[in-house]
Parts: C-alpha cells; sequence; structure tokens
C-alpha cells in the first residue's frame, strides 16, 4: 500500500469517527430537548425513558470500539468499511428509537 492510500484511508477513518462523536452530540441534544420538554409539561423520564435516551449516547462509543476490535487485522481501507458499517447500525437504531417510540412513552 503505498504512502498516499494510507494517508487517505486515515483521514477517512478520523473523518467517520467524527461522525460517531457528532452522532454522541445528537442523542445529547435529544436528552435535553427531551427534558426540556418534559418540564414545560410538568412531566418526567419513565423507566423506559431513560432507557432509550442513554442506548442512544452509549450504543455510538460500543459500536465504534467493536469495530475497532474487530477491525484490529484488516488493511486500512476494511478498517475504514467497517467503522462506516457501524455507523451506518448507529444510525438505524437512531433513527427506530425516534420514529418507533413514541414521545409519551418517555414520559411518566
Amino acid at each position: 500500500m503505498n504512502r498516499f492510500s494510507l494517508i487517505g484511508a486515515w483521514v477517512a477513518g478520523l473523518l467517520v469517527t467524527g461522525l460517531y462523536a457528532y452522532a454522541v452530540f445528537v442523542q445529547f441534544g435529544n436528552l435535553l430537548g427531551m427534558q426540556e420538554l418534559g418540564s414545560r409539561l410538568g412531566l418526567g423520564f419513565s423507566p423506559l425513558g431513560w432507557f432509550w435516551l442513554l442506548f442512544g449516547i452509549v450504543l455510538p462509543f460500543l459500536v465504534l470500539i467493536a469495530a475497532l476490535l474487530f477491525g484490529r487485522r484488516l488493511r486500512a481501507w476494511g478498517r475504514v468499511l467497517l467503522l462506516a458499517a457501524g455507523l451506518a447500525v448507529v444510525a438505524v437504531a437512531q433513527l427506530d428509537v425516534m420514529h418507533v417510540v413514541p414521545q409519551a412513552g418517555f414520559f411518566a
């Protein structure tokens, strides 16, 4: 593998890893937004609501660690593809929580 291909793989890997950080940032925003919505309605989170909100925050970390562990022996671009596939899993899970779980299920 030549030097430029390796540099490109590192840049792509850093960009994909940045998207994992963005997924965590968005979930913190969802947590704060739902908390504000609940306080305006005079409601608190249900245990299931806490579970789904914390699941959205923890999932990107777990998937990133798993992708890095499984990609240890892969070449650079294979590792980048594995990171991208993990990011797709995170995005699908977060979209499912956002669209399948009703907002009323978050509050007690």
